[in-house]
């Protein structure tokens, strides 16, 4: 029990001792990061790059809070953790927050939010992004991307691999910065709204579009020896794939 007590009492005050001011945490990464997950309500999300590699800053300002809201920022091992809730199951309250994320540059973004305008500058690794509205405007180096929206748009500048976007309405715009790895999957899939693809002139595509109203326009061409495959579906929404310039 005593051991029990020690273990918890240390797991805690290390929470404590990060939080450096009302709203603003400091982690010291001894164990190295991973992985950031974020999940929020409303509001805005910023992460961009910390040059220090073994420090991270949150800063979570709270522009609407009710009683019910609270916010967890925690770091275990690999794994930084913020999240902003309601405790309430009966009434909604509001907890509206602007949340500004400096980090190192390596490292995987797991975020989830009902609706916040989000950025994300000068990070490297996956992203897995799940909204039902809220703009999503990101560069960086991305060798993996997941993303589900109801209502966004969106922008990713630097993505190097496999991709995968579902939404009901977005314009959407994805640039890649080099040219993949053979065979890499590109998939959008949207009821409506525009998508373009940017790319070196050097890449080899191949395309497969369905749409009922959409038009395509490809100024690669296909190739059966390719390096992305460009798949595209929609009710009504262009694909637009032009060369980096």
């Amino acid at each position: 029990m005593k051991s029990f007590l020690m273990i918890f009492f240390m797991l805690t005050s290390s929470t404590i001792l990060a939080q450096k001011a009302e709203g603003k945490y400091e982690f010291s990464l001894d164990k190295g990061l991973q992985l950031i997950e974020v999940s929020a309500s409303k509001g805005s999300l910023v992460i961009s790059e910390n040059q220090r590699k073994n420090q991270a800053l949150v800063e979570v300002k709270k522009v609407k809070w009710d009683k019910d809201c609270e916010e967890s920022v925690n770091y275990f091992g690999p794994t930084l953790s913020i999240k902003v809730k309601s405790n309430s199951v009966f009434s909604k309250a509001q907890c509206v927050v602007e949340l500004v994320i400096k980090v190192p540059k390596n490292v995987d973004l797991n975020i989830s939010h009902a609706t916040m305008k989000s950025e994300i500058k000068g990070i490297a690794g996956e992203l897995i992004y799940k909204s039902a509205s809220g703009d999503l405007k990101a560069e960086g180096e991305f060798k993996r991307v997941e993303v589900k929206v109801a209502s966004s748009d969106l922008q990713i500048d630097g993505l190097l691999g496999e991709a995968n976007f579902v939404s009901a309405s977005s314009e959407i715009k994805l640039i890649y910065k080099k040219c993949p790895e053979k065979n890499t999957k590109l998939t959008i899939n949207r009821a409506s709204g525009d998508a373009q693809v940017f790319l070196p002139k050097s890449c080899k595509l191949k395309t497969q579009n369905k749409t009922a109203t959409g038009e395509s326009f490809n100024e690669f061409g296909d190739s059966k020896d390719f390096d992305l495959e460009v798949s595209s579906i929609s009710a009504s929404g262009d694909l637009t794939i032009k060369k980096l310039k």
